[in-house]
């Protein structure tokens, strides 16, 4: 009897014991969470263009972190998308129409549709709850799992009090790119703004990122694991709460801890350098370091005309078609370095130099320029003809009436010696060239003719012709005048990308330029110097 009083004794203290344990360990996961403290958690986030009050996209967000204020959000790679597809786009966290917390992307998971936002410093977000993180292993096939987020088209506040609770049942897996889908039933879709909300199990752990669809292309709704996002997280020691871990301990006025170091400030991107559009239309400029991208503006008579995005290991884009469906007009354009991650967009560039694309009658197709200078070449050997006979028939009736004129006199004049013409000596004039130092004609001695010289690739324009493959050196690069009153040398730039002097000044296009013999300078590659020279040295 009394070892079965003994057994009873144990059974309640062992009860107690649980008991105390539960109710001050603060094991904060061991319990279920309500649905409206998941609530707590959940933002609305909008893309715009700058100065306008237009979403172009709606989504939804939650925070990440383990207690206030909130300097990190979790949504989707739509915003991000839709951030980079054009310039001069904003990301906000949406509180209310006329309050917006400017965000930036800070960690982009692509092949995820996984996006992290970081808060600007002074919008940090205060009245919200952190979420548990779960992980896979906290729902089954057949569960039901909740969606949140805020429905796109509801005229209401962000307040997460709002947001909307959709509960369907979890009826397959997919696993795309290594990566863990959850699939809700068949054909069921969730309204687009919630996008990028918390995907709970029935304890209120989160186990995924909503997604619509869960997959491009798809007809249906669901989530992508949250594993991906967590694994991202703690790769850049982002603190979130998850599964199994107690509450951080409170603070006390015994001892304080340090809090850690605050993640370093992304850095911005160097501006792009030396943007130089070529007569063609084609864009080319400086890669800039760590750049993911380019965003490329096209300017015509100075009002901004079309956007354009390349890749990271892009440094030129052919402008051509964008330019002739614009028509006429002076073209210039500007280019900017897009960051990702720890790197913010670098300043927008200088302008290019501007091309100036006329038109008229150099719209002319080939077969018609060639038809019309045959018809002026007939017209021109016409005239030459005519003006010839006319002159034979002048100089024949001259000859006859010399003739009378002798036959009438009796007594001709003794014609006077003539004297031998005296030859004066023609003044000696230098002859004015320039000598490649370096590059294509190094070591060759090009003289101008009738006192000047111009160099480029088309062989018709200039004397000194490189080769079209030197698409660096425009097809009318650079003129060169000598003037014998002053013995300078005058250079005119006329070029995409430049003429420069020694001294690594670039020639202002159009703008004459003064300089002496032995002076030098180079045209578009500092390896193609020339030097001016007089004389057959």
């Amino acid at each position: 009897m009394m070892k079965k009083n003994y057994a009873v004794f144990r059974a309640v203290l062992f009860m107690l014991v649980l008991l105390i344990i539960v109710s001050v360990g603060g094991w904060k996961v061991s319990a279920q969470v309500s649905i409206d403290d998941v609530r707590k958690s959940v933002v609305r986030i909008v893309v715009r263009d700058q100065g306008s009050i237009n979403d172009l996209a709606i989504r939804s967000g939650f925070v990440i972190g383990t207690e206030p204020p909130f300097q990190y959000v979790a949504t989707c790679w739509d915003i991000g998308a839709w951030y980079e597809a054009a310039p001069n786009r904003e990301i906000y966290i949406w509180r209310a129409r006329d309050d917006l917390y400017p965000a930036r992307i800070h960690i982009p998971l692509r092949s995820s549709n996984i996006l992290v936002l970081r808060l600007d410093p002074d919008h940090h977000l205060h009245p919200y709850e952190p979420l548990i993180f779960g992980n896979r292993n906290l729902i089954s096939i057949g569960d039901d799992a909740n969606a949140l987020g805020f429905v796109s088209g509801v005229q209401t506040s962000a307040d997460p009090a709002n947001a909307s609770v959709v509960k369907n049942t979890y009826s397959r897996e997919v696993i795309r790119d290594n990566v863990l889908h959850f699939v809700f039933e068949e054909g069921y879709r969730l309204n687009f703004g919630m996008g990028g909300g918390p995907l709970v199990n029935k304890d209120g752990y989160v186990i995924g990122l909503v997604l619509d669809p869960v997959l491009p292309g798809w007809r249906t709704s669901g989530g992508v694991d949250i594993g991906t996002l967590t694994n991202a997280l703690e790769g850049r020691n982002i603190a979130y709460l998850k599964v199994g871990e107690l509450d951080p301990p409170e603070e006390t006025e015994e001892k304080e801890e340090e809090a850690p170091p605050p993640p370093p400030e992304p850095k911005p991107l160097a501006q792009v350098l030396n943007p130089r559009m070529s007569p063609e239309g084609i864009l080319s400029w400086d890669a800039v370091s760590e750049a993911r991208g380019y965003a490329i503006s096209l300017f015509r008579d100075g009002d901004k005309v079309s956007s354009e995005t390349v890749g990271s290991g892009e440094t030129l884009i052919d402008l051509s078609s964008r330019i002739d469906s614009f028509g006429p007009g002076s073209y210039s354009a500007q280019v900017k370095a897009i960051g990702d991650g720890d790197f913010l967009d670098g300043p927008i560039s200088t302008t290019s130099n501007i091309v100036v694309v006329k038109g008229g009658i150099f719209d002319v197709s080939p077969l018609l320029l060639a038809i019309g200078a045959v018809v002026l070449l007939l017209i021109a050997g016409a005239a030459i003809f005519l003006m010839k006979g006319s002159k034979k028939a002048a100089t024949a009736s001259a000859s006859a009436a010399a003739t009378q004129r002798a036959a009438a006199s009796v007594t001709q004049a003794k014609p006077e010696p003539v004297s031998a013409p005296v030859t004066k000596a023609k003044p000696s004039v230098p002859s004015a060239g320039i000598r490649g130092i370096s590059g294509q004609f190094a070591g060759k001695t090009i003289e101008f003719v009738d006192n000047q010289l111009v160099i480029g690739r088309d062989p018709r324009m200039a004397q000194l012709v490189y080769p079209p493959s030197k698409e660096e050196i425009s097809r009318k690069h650079l003129s060169i005048r000598f003037d014998e009153k002053t013995n300078k040398f005058i250079l005119e730039d006329s070029s995409s990308n430049g003429t420069f002097l020694s001294s690594n000044q670039r020639l202002e296009s159009g703008k004459p330029y003064y300089l002496n013999a032995g002076d030098r300078f180079y045209v578009a590659d500092p390896k193609e110097v020339f030097e001016l020279k007089m004389g057959k040295e």
